[in-house]
């Protein structure tokens, strides 16, 4: 009598059981990863948002600045971006505007702003915005 209940206690799982916990991962999975990778995709486009949000904002603030300290409006970009300590990021290059992880670069037309987020060397345009030029009437 005591072998068999010790024999009891030494069993294990049966093939049945295994089976099912494999088959519940299974559908797990395929549930749950295309839902990771599409949570992937919606952080990168909100890290593009804040990115781009944060290039305006300082483009904002120099554009203030430099009315504040020359008491005349900048008709073009240079003048915005002519002192680097505008945007608080030293000058502008090739590539655009260091602002960390990425490189904003500004371009003027006649009566818009148009603004692109690169990659950090500069290469990738990673997303554009465009908007009108502060004063444009």
């Amino acid at each position: 009598m005591e072998q068999k209940k010790q024999n009891r206690r030494e069993g294990g799982f049966t093939l049945i059981e295994l089976i099912s916990v494999i088959i519940i991962l299974g559908i797990l999975a395929a549930v749950v990863v295309p839902k990771y990778f599409d949570m992937t995709d919606k952080a990168q486009s909100a890290a593009y948002k804040g990115a781009m949000s944060e290039g305006m904002a300082r483009f904002n603030m120099a554009y203030a600045q430099y009315i504040m300290n020359t008491n005349a409006v900048p008709t073009d970009i240079p003048g915005v971006l002519a002192t680097p300590s505008y945007l608080g990021t030293g000058a502008e290059t090739d590539t655009g505007v260091n602002i960390g992880d990425y490189n904003m670069q500004y371009v003027k037309s006649a009566t818009e702003l148009q603004v692109t987020l690169r990659s950090k060397g500069g290469a990738t345009v990673l997303s554009t915005m465009t908007t009108a030029w502060p004063n444009s009437n």
